[in-house]
């Protein structure tokens, strides 16, 4: 049954890209060299939240280390973790 399913879903995503690539939207700016297209709304988001995200968790990390020494070890296991 979940072989069916896994099928199907293929199928639909096949399907899906098949007529995304031939009938192509027409807002989609294609630029003629890799240097002329400007930065993706996908890219500048994930950069203007990203950031200060990733700094703030350091400095929360940073801080909970300072607190309690041993647990340095801790978040060293963490983050290689995940």
């Amino acid at each position: 049954m979940i072989t069916l399913y896994c099928s199907v879903f293929s199928f639909l995503l096949a399907l899906i890209f098949i007529i995304s690539t031939s009938i192509p939207n027409p807002l989609t700016y294609y630029p003629r060299t890799p240097y002329q297209g400007g930065i993706s709304y996908g890219m500048s988001i994930a950069h203007y939240f990203g950031r200060p995200s990733v700094l703030i968790l350091f400095r929360f990390i940073h801080r909970t280390i300072q607190k309690d020494p041993p647990r340095a070890r801790v978040w060293c296991v963490a983050g290689l973790l995940i």
